[in-house]
């Protein structure tokens, strides 16, 4: 299996960079992770004659992948602005999202993980020109960036690192039954009000079966307002 990782942010220092990295060797036995910068990339413009060749090429590469996973930090509640500039290249003239099976996470210094930005690239990516099929229910939110990871850059809590593991697991199978509902016309359905393509329900329905009320436990449930850390850097 073949995945694209975006690390969501133009910063050098980037402890999401970190968790996706950590990702690509944790998890080689399982997926092909290889991860995708936005930085140095143009700011989305409609008034472009075309797409520039670096968007086109990171579109191939989300095409030949099988999903992507995206790492973003919480900026002001919401994706840094050099990732929102990719995804608009990425639903304006390319569409390499379309059906495509997304996983988020996400690493912050403040408490909450990045709750509101991963809401916020949900949004995002549901939106009509990206039309993306993002993994449900499984969300992983890390705080504390600075104590996360020990001085090999592994994860140093063994239930952080589980629920990861579990995340990840779920979404390997989400790719696979999104891949064999795709290779079945029969499993797919088309909404004649909207004219889009829903998923069967039942690929949804085996997401909610891997969570139980231990893996409920283990995620941030806070929605309370943000501590000011949270604001700042990843």
């Amino acid at each position: 299996m073949k995945l694209i990782a975006i690390v969501g942010t133009n910063a050098k220092l980037s402890f999401n960079r970190k968790l996706l990295t950590y990702m690509k060797h944790h998890f080689s036995d399982k997926a092909e992770i290889e991860l995708c910068e936005v930085s140095n990339l143009p700011i989305f413009c409609e008034d472009a004659p075309e797409v520039p060749e670096a968007i086109t090429q990171i579109a191939k590469q989300i095409d030949d992948a099988d999903g992507v996973i995206i790492g973003a930090p919480e900026y002001n509640h919401a994706v840094p602005a050099a990732l929102k500039s990719l995804l608009e290249w990425l639903s304006w003239s390319v569409h390499p999202f379309t059906k495509k099976p997304i996983m988020v996470v996400g690493v912050s210094l403040g408490n909450m993980g990045t709750v509101n930005s991963q809401s916020n690239l949900e949004h995002i990516l549901n939106s009509p020109g990206i039309n993306a099929y993002v993994l449900p229910g499984n969300q992983f939110l890390l705080g504390h960036a600075h104590d996360a990871f020990d001085a090999q850059e592994n994860l140093r809590d063994a239930k952080t690192a589980s629920w990861l593991d579990q995340c990840f697991g779920n979404f390997v199978e989400y790719i696979n039954a999104i891949n064999f509902s795709a290779a079945r016309n029969d499993d797919e359905s088309v909404d004649v009000s909207t004219g889009s393509t829903q998923i069967d329900p039942n690929i949804f329905k085996a997401m909610r079966d891997h969570t139980t009320i231990e893996d409920e436990e283990k995620t941030d449930t806070d929605t309370g307002a943000s501590n000011p850390d949270e604001n700042l850097h990843d």
